[in-house]
């Protein structure tokens, strides 16, 4: 699929040295969210597992900057995740 051959090639692009600064353009680390927004991405798609996977991802690597705004943001969608319970079969894209 050609959105998990983008994940890929961004996450790989992601250097944590060199975008240390990015954080302060864009208000959080594009690290953490960018696995948000692509967990919540797959979740719509109806791929719950690998959402709450991408979200640990994201709150494990907003933990490690210490950077505030990243922590609030990513901590933000994983409440809100937690409100509409991805975890929740009942939640899953119906087919047909």
């Amino acid at each position: 699929m050609c959105g998990e051959r983008k994940r890929t090639d961004d996450f790989q692009c992601y250097d944590p040295e060199r975008d240390r600064e990015a954080k302060f353009r864009f208000g959080q680390d594009t690290g953490a969210a960018a696995r948000v927004y692509l967990a919540f991405t797959k979740w719509q798609l109806g791929e719950v597992g690998p959402t709450r996977a991408l979200i640990e991802e994201a709150v494990a690597h907003a933990v490690e900057t210490g950077h505030v705004p990243t922590l609030v943001h990513t901590y933000f969608f994983k409440a809100h995740g937690s409100q509409v319970r991805i975890s929740d079969p009942r939640c899953r894209c119906r087919e047909g």
